[in-house]
């Protein structure tokens, strides 16, 4: 069986591991997860990610997590492309929240603007849903 990061547990982890086959085999199974995003990672991975830092060119390395086969991957150019586009959308987000700042004090100091009147709860509002709705118009945002 392979599964994205949506499968990873501790529960679901171990429940995989009780499952057997019709023949008696245990199931064997692949889980690819992003390790920066999980906690459980951090000690596991501390050497990898010294090494990481470095790297020119990607590396591949394995060791074990809970008792399982951990293979872990880098990929600098990889990570340099995300990195930036990180960076682009948070840039992005932050210039729009600017704007809705600029049009809450300019409509407290009595400014006429285009569009409906926004509120301090409103901004508020459209600043936590913004990553979403950037994210059904494009690729998926990953901080």
């Amino acid at each position: 069986m392979v599964a994205d990061r949506g499968l990873l547990s501790l529960d679901n982890i171990d429940e995989l591991g009780k499952i057997k086959l019709p023949s008696g085999q245990a199931l064997e199974f692949i889980l690819a997860v992003p390790g920066r995003r999980y906690a459980e990672f951090v000690e596991v991975l501390q050497a990898f990610q010294g090494r990481a830092v470095v790297a020119e060119q990607e590396i591949v390395e394995e060791t074990s997590w809970h008792g399982l086969r951990l293979v872990v991957a880098h990929h600098p150019q990889r990570a340099k492309e995300q990195t930036l586009l990180r960076q682009e959308r948070i840039a992005a987000l932050q210039t729009q929240a600017q704007a809705w700042a600029g049009k809450l004090d300019g409509q407290d100091s009595g400014q006429a603007s285009r569009g409906r009147k926004l509120s301090d709860s409103g901004a508020k509002a459209r600043r936590y849903h913004e990553p979403a709705v950037r994210c059904r118009r494009g690729a998926p945002w990953r901080f």
